[in-house]
């Protein structure tokens, strides 16, 4: 019976033996190396490097002074009936501008902590994708071996299913 409770019809064919099933596809030849930069760890990588071009931009930034401009604007005073009477208005303008004139060590060392940063960030990019090409490498050559494997395998197990199903009859 199927799960909505109604017998299976009469002309159903019969399933395949699970050892004529070719369930496991074979890697084809000559894919580009550029399916490399779909894994997830090549991903990573690369966003850790744009991470680090951005720390080296904000500590390259540092070094520049800072202009702040604030500014306000309304209406004063005492009384609710003179809030918007001609002379009641207020306002304010504040210019703010920051040198970074004795903060000139920690900004080098902040940059050169950044470039170093990057610099660990590159190796471990070129690291990942050699571990990438190391591991396609081994699955291609592991992979007639395992295809065969996975293939007496999936016989064994075709013939327990077998079995079990021929029990219930």
């Amino acid at each position: 019976m199927l799960l909505h409770g109604e017998p299976m019809p009469d002309d159903l064919p019969a399933g395949a033996p699970l050892n004529g099933q070719d369930l496991l596809a074979d890697i084809p030849a000559e894919l580009p190396s550029a399916l490399l930069t779909r894994r997830l760890d090549i991903m990573e990588a690369e966003q850790n490097l744009r991470v680090a071009n951005a720390d080296i931009g904000a500590a390259r930034a540092a070094f520049f002074p800072s202009i702040s401009l604030t500014g306000s604007f309304g209406s004063l005073s005492p009384t609710l009936g003179g809030l918007f009477k001609p002379g009641s208005a207020a306002w304010s303008f504040a210019p703010t501008i920051t040198l970074p004139i004795f903060a000139g060590g920690q900004n080098i060392a902040n940059l050169d902590l950044a470039n170093i940063q990057k610099d660990i960030r590159i190796a471990q990019y070129e690291k990942s994708i050699q571990v990438a090409f190391r591991e396609v490498a081994d699955e291609l050559r592991f992979a007639d071996r395992g295809a065969r494997t996975r293939r007496e395998r999936a016989v064994a197990e075709a013939g327990v299913v077998d079995a079990a199903v021929s029990e219930r009859r």
